[in-house]
């Protein structure tokens, strides 16, 4: 019964603490309070009790696949060459995201204002920039509930060359499915901003 409540408290807390910014657009640190801290050092020792080494490698390894899923989609937004099209790998990139209202550092003009995922998406396909698959640094460590990554991303747009070196989260967390009357947690894997 305990692990359990465990299980559900895992499960639900994960979804209204993870993927919110602090709403400072000059600050990419998320915003927890003391509790919700504890609760996260509470999913880590739960991670780091129930969860082998090889398994959290496993784990890290999806994370690493997660982010050249993402950057994939957006290779193949650029040439989409229909807005059915468009619009089904728009809803795919959605689908990786913790939270579809992120705040995402402007890869897109190079200034320092944030953006929606959407605007990078639309403008994905307005100035057809072209990406190369970043080199993920795979040394990234559990941290609570996520994986941080650095890596550097170049993007042609206008004939210019930028390279970009960024920092990004993806969170592990439990979600409870139904498999007919069966029901599981799973862990899932879900993008944050960078």
């Amino acid at each position: 019964r305990i692990m359990k409540n465990l299980i559900y408290i895992l499960l639900f807390f994960p979804m209204f603490v993870i993927g919110q910014s602090s709403g400072n657009t000059n600050s990419q640190k998320e915003n927890v309070s003391v509790s919700e801290k504890k609760q996260l050092n509470k999913t880590a020792r739960f991670i780091e009790n129930n969860f082998s080494k090889p398994a959290i490698n496993a784990y890290q390894n999806r994370a690493v696949d997660k982010l050249n899923e993402f950057y994939n989609y957006l290779i193949l937004l650029q040439n989409a060459n229909t807005s059915e099209l468009q619009n089904e790998l728009k809803q795919n990139v959605k689908q990786l995201l913790i939270n579809e209202n992120l705040n995402f550092q402007n890869i897109i003009d190079f200034q320092n204002k944030k953006n929606s995922i959407d605007e990078i998406l639309t403008q994905v396909i307005e100035k057809k920039l072209t990406f190369s698959m970043p080199v993920i640094n795979q040394n990234a460590y559990l941290n609570h509930n996520d994986f941080e990554f650095s890596y550097t991303l170049k993007i042609v747009a206008n004939n210019e060359v930028k390279q970009l070196s960024l920092t990004q989260k993806v969170y592990l967390f439990p979600v409870e499915k139904t498999f007919g009357i069966t029901k599981k947690t799973v862990w899932e894997l879900k993008l944050g901003g960078f």
